[in-house]
């Protein structure tokens, strides 16, 4: 049966979304437009059509609404990359505060006792972390570099991006000509690209290995604007530097209200608005106020963008990561009595840390013998010196240390460790926290 044609439908927007999409007000389904406020009558036409929702794309706006505003960038619409240019910068912040309200009465069931005014930083400009597409559109006679368009696979034709950090703003046409000129340019799928405080980075993905002409065009590439060209053949244990030859620093930023210097690589996770991750974190720590008798454990450290200034200010932090690279960047970034566990995880990360969720009451409401220390035949070490550094709270060292962490220097097995905590758990936590945890752990696919 052939599909029936879809046609432009008119409608109000009834709502917006966190993401800049308005709501429209049909019969039946609903139907999200991409770039309609709240208040505006518009026109479009649907494009996807999913289960419960549709969405659609933006042909005209009948009413506009007083906070629709002319975005900056020529793209805006069709790069997927931006999705409130359209919103004025107050109404911006409006929409995203109103869905982390929310999120938080909604799904959490909890109310904040006060709210903190919201963090700002520069508009444009600010983003120093991206990874761009790249294809080889022979229609047009050029290769593309950019962001994928908001409605489509493709990528956005567009010469410049408002968002990224200079010089990169402005480099997406060099970028194009010199991919372009490559014997393996429709082998080369994305860039990582990454601005730090000492010096630029691109990481070129490629799926064949370049020719002596290629990598020659790679390195004047990189000597002509001043950055550093690196390849990336497979995985990320594959990303090597090409050009310069050698350097003498790695990639930084800094926290200078703690005095610290934060090294990391190219592919690394950092946050991508530099300003906003100082105001973050100075925001966080002076709210937090540790002392000298604190010790702090944080999860998912990553390189440190939190251990690291913690440990100014606290007595000891301990830090948990279980993505091996960043576990050796945090290494490469000690600060005052910052630890982090460079940990094998035993079992699968995530699920690690739903065990702990599992627990969390257990772990906070009970004294050390809640899941107790001792058992026959087994021995895990490091839970006294974890202890230790989780200012004496035993329990939950133990539970870290059975359900992930290292003995003697190998990792345990994951049915082993797996095994060993849900047998531990069901000999020593209290009833009232066990619930359904059978049923849970089935799901996890643990077996005692």
């Amino acid at each position: 049966m052939k599909r029936k044609p879809r046609e432009p439908e008119t409608a109000t927007i009834v709502s917006s979304t966190h993401d800049g999409r308005g709501i429209a007000a049909t019969d039946g389904k609903k139907v999200f437009v991409a770039g309609a406020l709240e208040g505006e009558e518009v026109r479009f036409i649907r494009r996807k059509s999913r289960r419960n929702f549709d969405e659609a794309e933006l042909l005209e706006v009948i009413e506009a609404s007083p906070e629709r505003i002319e975005p900056k960038c020529e793209a805006f619409g069709r790069c997927g990359g931006c999705s409130l240019q359209h919103i004025s910068e107050e109404r911006q912040r409006a929409i995203k505060f109103q869905a982390l309200r929310d999120n938080l009465e909604r799904i959490g069931n909890v109310e904040p006792s006060e709210w903190l005014e919201p963090l700002t930083g520069p508009k444009w400009q600010y983003r120093r972390r991206a990874r761009l597409a790249v294809k080889d559109v022979r229609g047009k006679g050029r290769v593309l570099v950019g962001f994928r368009e908001r409605l489509a696979p493709f990528i956005t034709d567009t010469q410049r991006c408002e968002i990224l950090m200079p010089p990169l703003d402005g480099m997406l046409d060099d970028l194009s000509e010199l991919i372009g000129a490559l014997s393996i340019r429709a082998r080369l799928p994305q860039i990582e690209v990454a601005v730090a405080e000492n010096a630029v980075a691109l990481v070129f993905r490629v799926l064949d290995g370049p020719s002596t002409e290629d990598e020659a065009l790679f390195r004047a590439f990189g000597e002509q604007h001043g950055l550093r060209i690196y390849l990336q053949t497979g995985g990320l244990d594959s990303v090597a530097l090409l050009y310069p030859a050698e350097i003498e620093d790695a990639l930084c930023y800094t926290l200078p209200d703690f005095d610290i210097n934060i090294a990391f690589e190219p592919v690394d996770f950092v946050q991508v608005n530099s300003e906003i991750n100082r105001r973050m974190v100075s925001t966080a720590i002076d709210h937090l106020q540790p002392g000298e008798e604190d010790r702090v454990l944080d999860l998912f450290c990553g390189i440190g963008n939190f251990s690291l200034p913690l440990a100014r200010r606290a007595g000891a932090v301990l830090g948990i990561e279980g993505e091996p690279t960043l576990v050796r960047r945090a290494g490469e970034n000690p600060v005052g009595l910052v630890e982090v566990l460079a940990q094998h995880l035993a079992a699968d990360f995530f699920r690690f840390f739903v065990l702990y969720g599992l627990l969390a009451d257990a772990l906070e409401r009970e004294t050390a013998q809640a899941l107790g220390l001792v058992t026959p035949g087994v021995q895990v070490p490091g839970v006294a010196v974890l202890g230790e550094a989780l200012g004496g709270n035993h329990a939950l060292a133990f539970f870290i240390t059975t359900a992930a962490m290292v003995a003697d220097g190998q990792p345990l097995a994951p049915d082993q460790s797996a095994e060993y905590v849900l047998e531990h758990v069901r000999r020593h936590c209290p009833a009232r926290y066990r619930l359904d945890m059978d049923a849970r752990f089935a799901i996890l696919g643990l077996h005692a």
